[in-house]
């Protein structure tokens, strides 16, 4: 199944419902395309299946697969390898970062993941 969408997407990783669709409807709003996933095994489907990602907001804890195990998955494969992603995590810290661009602890300041975003699509 492949996804045909603007080249502005962005796929956001939480399993946290709340903070999955208030991210979501912030991106939105600013014209972004969302996609979402509740945990990195879906995450990883969804970022094959897509096309011109600009970027990934990844939790680290998880069910079925959680932000470390995404990550390592993710830079294995050479089609998706280069997706740059940033963690927003409660346990987000230098030493679990390790394959992304930038993290930031929840709760997350929306004002950094808008610029975030806006720095790398």
């Amino acid at each position: 199944m492949t996804i045909t969408t603007c080249h502005k997407n962005i796929l956001i990783i939480e399993d946290d419902k709340d903070i999955r669709e208030s991210m979501k409807d912030a991106l939105e709003i600013e014209g972004y395309n969302v996609i979402i996933a509740t945990n990195g095994r879906d995450g990883l489907a969804s970022l094959r299946a897509l096309k011109n990602t600009c970027l990934v907001l990844l939790d680290m804890v998880m069910p079925q697969m959680g932000g470390r195990e995404f990550i390592d998955t993710m830079k294995q494969d050479k089609e998706i390898a280069s997706v740059p992603v940033f963690i927003h995590s409660a346990i987000a810290n230098k030493d679990n970062s390790t394959g992304a661009i930038g993290w930031i602890r929840k709760p997350a300041d929306l004002e950094v993941i808008l610029a975030t975003v806006k720095n790398h699509c």
